[in-house]
C-alpha cells in the first residue's frame, strides 16, 4: 500500500512540474513579445515627435513668411483700406 501511495504522489508531482514548466515557458514568451511591442511603440513615439516638430517648424516658417508679406504689403500700399484689412490677419497669424 505504501508503494502505491508513493507512485501516485510521484505521478501527481511530475504532472504539476510539467504544468509549471509549460506556464513558465508561456510567461517567458509573453514577456519577450511585450518587450518587442514596447520597443516598437518607443520607435513610433520618436517618429511622432519628429513629425510634430517638423510640422511646428513649417507652421512657424509659414506664419513668419505671411507676416512679412502682409507687413510689406501694408507698408507699401497707398490704399487706406488695406491697413485696416491687414490688421485682423496680422493678429490671427500671431496666435
Amino acid at each position: 500500500m505504501n508503494m502505491v501511495c508513493v507512485c501516485v504522489c510521484v505521478c501527481v508531482c511530475s504532472r504539476d512540474f510539467a504544468e509549471v514548466q509549460m506556464l513558465y515557458r508561456q510567461s517567458t514568451e509573453h514577456a519577450a513579445e511585450q518587450s518587442h511591442l514596447i520597443k516598437q511603440l518607443e520607435g513610433l513615439n520618436l517618429d511622432t515627435q519628429k513629425v510634430l516638430r517638423n510640422q511646428e517648424e513649417a507652421h512657424t516658417a509659414d506664419t513668419t513668411s505671411y507676416q512679412k508679406v502682409l507687413t510689406l504689403t501694408c507698408q507699401t500700399s497707398n490704399s487706406s483700406l488695406l491697413p485696416v484689412c491687414c490688421t485682423p490677419l496680422r493678429l490671427n497669424l500671431l496666435f
